[in-house]
């Protein structure tokens, strides 16, 4: 009993000394990130992904590069919204050259964002760990590494192409703060003569943070970390400092911003939840950064889609029990950050990437979302590896019960994201799993319905359209679907009903013009299609679909020239468009006849 004492005793010591002398840590790493996400390889397309990739000609073609970085994200489609990201679809278009539309390759750049940035996550923990002189800083690195890799709150980051911004935020994030933090003694301020190694790593690191900033919004907060790194880690506290150091990144900023109004004419040109005051909003934060907190100690029941409920008064007791878990969250950082100042730094690295998503008038209804804890979730994985050195520090003896429990959060967590990532399959698997846990929510009804219109089940799509409108009768998408519903049963009545009932809601959608033309096409009303067909290029002129099925409508009728124009029209905005070259040929064919 005494050996076995003895071996458990130096066990930890043993370990550390194995970490310290070879390089086993960093494939580890690797491994885990890869090797829980292999099977995200063969999911498939949600949401955003539709339009982004398949109906997306600016990704298939470099003369569009600046389109993309003079648009928001959905430039393509000639609408104007408060994001702006252009770094996405420069990736999507490095992929689509290399690939093709190949879905897995997609999913594959994903996953190599998150291995790289999982990589990064054990560096930089291993860095700080020393530069504190930690106890057990190789063990705890090493478990920062693998337990961000297969935490399942980044299945939505990873898994999801359409969170693309998301992985490449965070591994820009980290990459320009690894880079940052690695010049020595301290970062180059402008002006100083410095050797040319700390120059080169000084403006990689802002280059890195100009691509964070053009992949996602919140990178913004990158100099609030680098202000609570120097002041709580390296004691800077002069301000010529802070001036001096960062002036790179406030040029990278103020590029930055420069594009950004040029591309939405404006910093944020859309604001949602008009109908909540400015207290009702921020009551609302509370609950949701708890919710924040809960999903990261304990990810399970993971969603797509939180249905937000707004706090609208102070005598809601869900009010006061999230103000008085903050606070309690706040007070516990800083009596622990007195003590521990790495400590204190990352839980403001949970908190600082964070804060956009606080704002709630910029957010419509994914008001709360998983992938936005992809980032924030470093420093908690943090605080998890410094409470594992205290107790080890304290106890050394306890380092068998610590491997085994570690071993067991990391299978339990591998397990987690393997099977969480094959309710990610496909639209079908996803939404019928969001609709059993959010059965209140209309957006799901509304998809899930999409997603069994494509598999031919069109009552079962239409029982869910009509469930989406029972619970937002505002909610024009359904009705536009249901009227796709019902062009598919050949109840074109019924169709152009509901299509012009979400015309009503919402008048400038080109779309649901599109949709009544096609389903009076269908019936055989060629004046109202064309009239509707034209209504819709004049609201989007970029509209393929209507272009061809215009030009089809032209051809039927033998006006072949008015056909090749449109068909020309379609070609000029996607030249690789294989109906719209077969419709050209097909119709110049009929005209020399």
């Amino acid at each position: 009993m005494e050996g076995i004492l003895f071996d458990m005793k130096f066990g930890a010591r043993r370990a550390e000394d194995v970490l310290s002398k070879t390089p086993v840590s960093l494939p580890l790493v690797i491994l885990f990130s890869l090797g829980v996400y292999f099977n995200a390889l063969s999911a498939g397309l949600f949401l955003d992904d539709i339009p982004q990739l398949l109906k997306n000609p600016w990704i298939k073609d470099v003369r569009y590069l600046p389109e993309i970085f003079s648009s928001g994200v959905l430039g393509f489609e000639n609408k104007i919204i408060d994001q702006y990201r252009p770094l996405m679809y420069v990736i999507y278009m490095m992929n689509f050259h290399i690939a093709g539309l190949a879905v897995w390759f997609f999913h594959l750049v994903n996953v190599l964002f998150h291995a790289g940035t999982s990589v990064l996550v054990f560096l930089i923990a291993r860095r700080l760990f020393l530069e504190k002189e930690t106890a057990y800083p190789y063990i705890s690195s090493l478990m920062a590494g693998v337990f961000f890799a297969a935490h399942p709150i980044h299945t939505e980051s990873v898994t999801w192409i359409g969170a693309l911004p998301d992985v490449s935020y965070a591994f820009f994030f980290l990459l320009a703060f690894y880079l940052y933090i690695s010049l020595t003694p301290a970062p180059l301020p402008l002006g100083e003569g410095k050797r040319v190694r700390e120059l080169i790593l000084y403006i990689a690191s802002g280059a890195a943070f100009f691509l964070a900033c053009l992949s996602k919004e919140p990178a913004l907060t990158f100099p609030l970390i680098l202000a609570a790194y120097d002041y709580l880690i390296r004691g800077k506290k002069r301000l010529s400092f802070y001036i001096k150091s960062y002036a790179l990144y406030f040029i990278v900023i103020a590029v930055y911003f420069a594009l950004r109004m040029n591309a939405l004419e404006g910093l944020a040109p859309v604001r949602k939840h008009a109908d909540l005051s400015a207290w009702q909003m921020a009551l609302s934060v509370f609950p949701i950064f708890v919710q924040y907190f809960e999903k990261l100690l304990l990810p399970i029941n993971l969603n797509t889609f939180y249905i937000f409920h707004p706090v609208l008064s102070l005598s809601e007791p869900r009010a006061f029990v999230s103000i008085l878990l903050t606070v309690s969250i706040f007070i516990s950082a800083y009596l622990i950050g007195r003590k521990n100042r790495l400590a204190l730094f990352s839980f403001l690295i949970i908190v600082v990437p964070l804060l956009p998503s606080f704002y709630i008038p910029a957010f419509g209804v994914t008001v709360f979302g998983e992938r936005y804890l992809y980032l924030p979730s470093f420093g908690f994985i943090m605080l998890m590896a410094m409470l594992v050195q205290y107790v080890l520090k304290r106890n050394e003896r306890a380092f068998g019960v610590i491997a085994l429990l570690l071993i067991s959060v990391t299978a339990l967590y591998s397990a987690g994201t393997v099977m969480r990532n094959r309710v990610w399959k496909d639209d079908y698997t996803i939404w019928a799993d969001t609709v059993k846990k959010s059965p209140d929510g209309a957006i799901p009804r509304n998809h899930f319905g999409y997603a069994l219109l494509t598999r031919g089940m069109i009552e079962e799509a239409i029982e869910h359209y009509e469930a989406a409108v029972r619970l937002d009768p505002a909610m024009h998408e359904a009705h536009a679907n249901m009227g796709n519903a019902y062009s598919q049963k050949q109840e074109y009545a019924r169709s152009i009903e509901h299509y012009r009932i979400a015309i009503g809601l919402r008048p400038a959608k080109a779309e649901y013009y599109y949709g009544l033309a096609s389903a009076y096409d269908r019936m055989g009303s060629f004046n109202d299609a064309v009239e509707n067909y034209k209504t819709a290029l004049r609201m989007n002129p970029a509209l393929i679909d209507a272009h061809l099925a215009l030009g089809a409508a032209y051809g039927n009728k033998g006006m072949l020239a008015l056909a090749i124009g449109e068909f020309e029209a379609a070609l000029r905005l996607d030249p690789a468009n294989g109906a719209a070259r077969h419709n050209l040929n097909v119709a110049l064919g009929m005209k020399r006849k």
